[in-house]
């Protein structure tokens, strides 16, 4: 799954943690749902950049609608936790101002956790 940094205008989610960040969510391979555990994001190389536990833990997509997971082929926007706080390698990344994809992206891998 592709995963983008994208800005909040108004939501309740507005206001979140510091271990954790909003991210637009390219079309997924799977349904993913919340609580489910990564523990790795590399770049489009497979190279990895960071190792942590990574919470999905929430999931909207029209009109801030709640979500009870990342449905397969859908485009998102999603909250995830770090263990260790929001690395550099996220935080780093450019903001999008659509819905369209563009070559600034990530991917999540390494379930703790089976689908």
């Amino acid at each position: 799954m592709k995963i983008y940094q994208k800005e909040l205008m108004a939501c309740d989610w507005y206001h979140i943690p510091p271990d954790e960040i909003v991210l637009f969510c390219s079309f997924s391979e799977y349904d993913i749902p919340v609580g489910y555990v990564f523990n790795t994001i590399t770049d489009a190389g497979s190279r990895i950049l960071v190792t942590d536990t990574i919470t999905l833990k929430g999931v909207t997509q029209q009109f801030w609608k709640p979500f009870d997971s990342i449905p397969k082929g859908w485009k998102t926007i999603a909250r995830f936790s770090f263990q260790h706080g929001v690395p550099d390698a996220i935080s780093a990344m450019p903001q999008l101002e659509s819905w369209y994809a563009n070559d600034n992206f990530l991917y999540l891998k390494g379930a703790l956790k089976e689908l």
